[in-house]
């Protein structure tokens, strides 16, 4: 074991530390930005939230490999290289850490984007809410690619509450869908057919939740 740190260049070890603490921060903020954070291209978000899954999933078995490796390292190069055998594990914890405010940036930077599209959501709605049937045809509002990726889902409860879902980002495999969605009534009952559909709410304004399943 000694003899294979030993002949580990640390140049090397320093160039793929560098490498990982650049490629875990950003695959995380994009992770977020298309798959969890919203509809922020619609047209390309399932293809960059999926393609974004799996470099995130990639760099975070990297992650820990490298933690390790970089760990055992230390315990073999600091007599040979001092401090600076500290520099590669340094490098990746610190990129670790970075990667929780650029979620939090990029969940803000999506929830921002749906704020400042509120008029024209509750456009879309008005429109559905005007020409929904009895049984459940509407007319698909104008403009609705800007909205969601998908052209929007409506329906009544039971009890007359309309529902419209508005999916906004999914990753996959396996299939995980997120959108947002109104509910007339401002509430998602326990027993309703929208909390059997969407198993995560959290709820954005008044008659607004954010929904995943």
């Amino acid at each position: 074991m000694t003899r294979i740190f030993q002949e580990i260049k640390m140049k090397a070890l320093i160039r793929v530390s560098i490498v990982l603490a650049i490629l875990l921060p950003i695959s995380s903020f994009g992770f977020n930005l298309f798959a969890f954070g919203g509809c922020v291209i619609p047209v390309v978000t399932p293809i960059a939230a999926t393609i974004c899954v799996f470099v995130s999933l990639l760099t975070m078995l990297a992650f820990f490999f490298f933690l390790v490796v970089d760990l055992v390292a230390v315990i073999f190069l600091w007599k040979r290289h001092g401090k600076r055998a500290f520099l590669p594990l340094v490098l990746i914890i610190v990129a670790f850490f970075v990667t929780f405010p650029l979620t939090w940036l990029a969940d803000s930077l999506c929830h921002k984007r749906f704020e400042g599209h509120l008029p024209q959501y509750q456009r879309a709605v008005a429109e559905i809410e005007g020409s929904i049937t009895p049984d459940g045809d509407f007319n698909t509002p104008g403009g609705w690619p800007h909205l969601s990726y998908i052209p929007p889902i409506a329906y009544r409860e039971d009890d007359g509450t309309l529902t419209i879902e508005f999916p906004v980002g999914g990753i996959g495999p396996p299939p995980r869908h997120i959108a947002y969605m109104y509910r007339s009534n401002g509430l998602i009952d326990k027993d309703s057919k929208t909390a059997k559909r969407w198993h995560h709410t959290t709820k954005v304004n008044e008659h607004w939740f954010r929904v995943s399943d």
